[in-house]
């Protein structure tokens, strides 16, 4: 992997010892890789700044969306890999691979599984998403599963268009750069940022395993117990009256 064409992006808030962990684990497997870290709360990691660029932002007011745009802004490699505070790197974690999937031209986000560690199960986090008609003249999101017959492979590397992947993203930054998050919606994001990325250009790379830990502490949770009101938002933006899984 050409470490020089790639910088992650690191949103954290309320979740200094989640940062921390991701960063060693990073730094484990990935020494050289550069670093911006966005923490738009209130208690700051305590991180060596060896390739380190860390951004106290308080002013985003737990914004993620906003503070993954401000990253993306100040990153200037060719490729930005997108990470939550609770991850953290494992010996599955491979970047090359999902890298590899970016060979296709017609890919510009490539998504990584994940490992439940509380659960111990993978989730990928891949999905079709679809607006139709529901009732009544009114419209539903509608979320499937991709489509297993259509998986490909790029040197031996699977990967499986879709239309949603998991917050372990690795993408163009010219095409996180045109597509953006939607600052409105602090949470429910990725649906929203799913829907406005062009079609065809998003994959699942399944060879590619990052550890997810799902931390919520007191001041993390409560951001979270806004997640109804945010999903109301989005739904509203996209006129639909609701959110269904289909197999």
């Amino acid at each position: 992997m050409l470490t020089n064409n790639l910088t992650a992006v690191i949103t954290a808030l309320e979740r200094p010892a989640s940062l921390e962990r991701l960063f060693h684990s990073l730094r484990r497997f990935y020494p050289a890789l550069p670093v911006i870290v966005v923490d738009t709360g209130t208690k700051p990691a305590d991180l060596p700044s060896d390739k380190l660029e860390y951004r106290q932002r308080g002013d985003l007011q737990a914004n993620v969306s906003a503070a993954r745009n401000a990253g993306v802004a100040e990153a200037q490699s060719e490729l930005v890999l997108i990470l939550d505070d609770d991850l953290e790197f494992c010996e599955r974690t491979n970047l090359d691979a999902m890298e590899a999937v970016l060979a296709d031209p017609a890919i510009s986000f490539v998504g990584g599984n994940c490992l439940d560690v509380r659960s111990k199960v993978e989730v990928s986090f891949a999905a079709d998403l679809t607006i139709e008609p529901w009732k009544d003249g009114l419209k539903q999101l509608v979320v499937r599963a991709p489509k297993a017959q259509v998986q490909k492979t790029v040197g031996g590397i699977r990967y499986q268009p879709c239309t949603m992947v998991s917050n372990f993203l690795l993408a163009r930054r010219d095409a996180l750069v045109a597509v953006r998050w939607n600052e409105t919606l602090p949470l429910c994001e990725m649906w929203d940022f799913s829907l406005r990325c062009p079609a065809g250009a998003t994959a699942y790379c399944p060879d590619s395993l990052i550890l997810h830990h799902r931390d919520r502490p007191a001041g993390y949770e409560k951001w979270r117990d806004r997640e109804q009101e945010f999903k109301k938002e989005f739904m509203r933006q996209w006129g639909i009256e609701r959110v269904v899984a289909k197999g």
